[in-house]
C-alpha cells in the first residue's frame, strides 16, 4: 500500500468515516462535511489508488466469519457488520 492510502485511510478511520467501494466507485457513508477539506482534496487526488486497494484488499480476505449459533449454517451478517469487519482490519483487527 502506498504511503498516501495508508494516510488517507488512518484519518478516515480516526474521524469514524465509514467508506468502502460499491460498483468500483468509492462511497463515503457519512457526511462529507465531516471531512477536513484538505482530506477531501487528498481523497479527490487519489482516489483511484483508494479505489485500486479497497478492491484488492476485499478480494484478498477471507470470507467473513459469521457468528457461531445454534443452527449449524449461522446467520448471515448485515451489511453495517461487514463494514464494521472490513474497517477493523485496517486497524489490525
Amino acid at each position: 500500500m502506498s504511503y498516501i492510502v495508508e494516510k488517507i485511510i488512518d484519518q478516515l478511520i480516526d474521524l469514524e468515516i465509514e467508506f468502502g467501494v460499491e460498483k468500483e466507485k468509492l462511497i463515503i457513508y457519512n457526511s462529507l462535511d465531516l471531512i477536513p477539506t484538505s482530506l477531501l482534496v487528498e481523497i479527490k487526488k487519489n482516489k483511484k489508488k483508494l479505489i485500486d486497494f479497497l478492491i484488492e484488499t476485499s478480494n484478498d480476505n477471507l470470507s467473513i466469519p459469521s457468528a457461531p449459533t445454534s443452527r449449524d449454517n449461522g446467520y448471515p451478517i448485515s451489511d453495517a457488520q461487514r463494514r464494521i469487519w472490513v474497517l477493523s482490519q485496517f486497524r489490525g483487527g
